[in-house]
């Protein structure tokens, strides 16, 4: 019976049972058994991955798109974006982010960047969460929050990002007036390399904001 060849499989391969139901079992003889359902992640990967490609020649003007003037191809470049964001492609939607806060084409609208950017800051991609904490921070589709923005950089700074501690001495340092924290969130970016955070940090020195002079 079927049970008797899962419990086979178990046995002989050292599998867990929840391995075995997740990612089904391939017998001796060449028998495949998926016993739960679910798209093939190559396949849907691929899929997204074409649609992005697309959308990224119309949006650079390559191939198919090449000679397009930027009105015409952008707005294909976004229809093919958002078909492969639709599938959870990371890279579509920090482009769709980018694509919906450009004021300089038709389609500019706050609210889809911003969307998109949440779509990929939850996938935890530091990139896309400094991005949803710039939205944040400067009231992006007029959603000014200074605690959600410091949330999303922490997050990010959470990942080694020193863009993200960096914004954050900067957000402590000289917006919400606390400079102690300011101070020493710029320190631990200086300190990992970022040369923006060490300009910074000696800026901070100089002027006595969070340390003594």
């Amino acid at each position: 019976t079927i049970l008797n060849y899962i419990n086979n499989e178990v046995n002989k391969k050292s599998r867990s049972l929840l391995d075995v139901l997740k990612h089904g079992v391939e017998f001796d003889n060449g028998v495949s058994l998926t016993l739960m359902y679910r798209k093939p992640a190559t396949t849907f990967n691929q899929k997204a991955e074409a649609l992005y490609q697309q959308g990224m020649e119309y949006w650079y003007g390559r191939g198919a798109a090449a000679g397009m003037p930027r009105e015409q191809r952008v707005p294909r470049a976004v229809q093919w974006l958002e078909k492969a964001a639709a599938l959870n492609h990371l890279e579509a939607q920090k482009q769709l982010d980018l694509a919906y806060n450009s004021r300089w084409w038709s389609g500019y609208d706050p609210a889809k960047s911003v969307y998109w950017c949440r779509r990929a800051a939850e996938q935890g991609d530091p990139e896309a969460q400094m991005s949803m904490a710039q939205h944040y921070r400067n009231g992006d589709n007029d959603a000014q929050d200074y605690n959600e923005a410091i949330r999303w950089y922490q997050k990010a700074a959470a990942q080694n990002s020193t863009n993200a501690m960096l914004s954050l001495g900067l957000l402590y340092g000289y917006r919400l007036n606390t400079p102690t924290l300011g101070f020493e969130w710029c320190r631990r970016a200086a300190e990992l390399g970022n040369r923006e955070a060490q300009w910074r940090l000696g800026q901070m020195y100089e002027q006595g904001i969070g340390v003594a002079k």
